[in-house]
């Protein structure tokens, strides 16, 4: 089964990336700024290497982006997990 991860590079989205690979038996796809997916940028493209795979993970956020990519994948994959966070814009949390 294919997995797609996007901010597959650090934190959080590393550990899934990572969490993952160690099972065996998936496909494991990250998509991140720093391998040519941005979601700002790129998003046809990470909406295209997206399409039908089992498994959807966003962990990368851009604004409205991320709606806009949920929408754009809902009807070409099996399962979404979606993740992300404005906490950064309140650092005294």
């Amino acid at each position: 089964m294919k997995v797609v991860i996007t901010g597959h590079n650090c934190g959080i989205g590393k550990a899934i990336y990572d969490h993952f690979l160690s099972f065996g038996g998936w496909e494991v796809v990250g998509l991140s700024r720093s391998n040519g997916y941005d979601i700002d940028k790129d998003f046809d493209k990470i909406v295209e290497e997206s399409a039908g795979c089992f498994l959807f993970i966003n962990n990368a956020y851009r604004d409205k982006q991320q709606l806009k990519l949920i929408h754009a994948l809902k009807d070409r994959v099996q399962k979404m997990i979606v993740m992300g966070s404005v906490s950064r814009f309140y650092p005294e949390l």
